[in-house]
């Protein structure tokens, strides 16, 4: 599993290093109050194993682990704790770009949002909880045209029922602002189910 992780850090470093500026970036920048900015950093570390898979399948590299010692399982679940170590990390940068942004402007008070560092990482954890599945099982290039469906169909469905249905989606709106350590709660336990179904796909997947 640690080797995975490391062949992951090494691609990211060589060919993702303008994704990784951009995460630090927009971490950054939410300090200052656009909690979107957080949002963007949360959905790029998302996306960050779906630039891995693409690149492992242009350089057939699925083909290569089936005869190293790893299982479908470890190679599965070691993009899971990519995207994990990845929503720590984007936390610790938040954590420590408040406390430097508040020191510098001498401000009193909190640090930072809890609220802010808390949507971000639910934000994370939710898209690769229903892209991974997909992609493990079909693969990148295959699965292009479900990402489109998948994306279309949740934005336009929130965008419909947000606009025929105002006042309860501000009723919605603010019973979630108000209990986002339970959303969290069931985002880490989709996440880890959407681990579980990934594995289940990837291991009957044939090469």
């Amino acid at each position: 599993m640690k080797g995975l992780l490391l062949k992951d850090w090494y691609v990211l470093l060589k060919q993702g290093r303008m994704m990784l500026l951009c995460i630090v970036l927009y971490t950054v920048l939410s300090v200052g109050g656009s909690e979107s900015f957080g949002i963007f950093s949360s959905l790029f570390i998302a996306m960050l194993p779906l630039t891995l898979m693409g690149i492992d399948e242009r350089s057939k590299w699925d083909y290569l682990a089936i005869a190293m010692p790893y299982n479908k399982r470890d190679i599965v679940l070691s993009r899971y704790i990519l995207i994990g170590l990845g929503l720590l990390a984007l936390g610790v940068i938040y954590i420590v770009s408040g406390f430097t942004y508040n020191l510098i402007l001498d401000k009193t008070g909190d640090l930072f949002q809890w609220e802010t560092v808390i949507l971000t990482i639910i934000a994370g954890l939710i898209y690769p909880s229903f892209s991974l599945p997909i992609v493990f099982y079909l693969g990148v290039e295959k699965a292009r045209l479900w990402f489109i469906i998948l994306t279309g169909g949740l934005a336009g469905g929130v965008g419909v029922f947000a606009y025929s249905n105002f006042t309860v989606s501000l009723d919605i709106l603010h019973y979630l602002s108000n209990n986002l350590w339970f959303i969290i709660v069931v985002s880490i336990l989709l996440f880890l189910l959407s681990a579980a179904i990934a594995v289940r796909l990837y291991e009957k997947r044939e090469f």
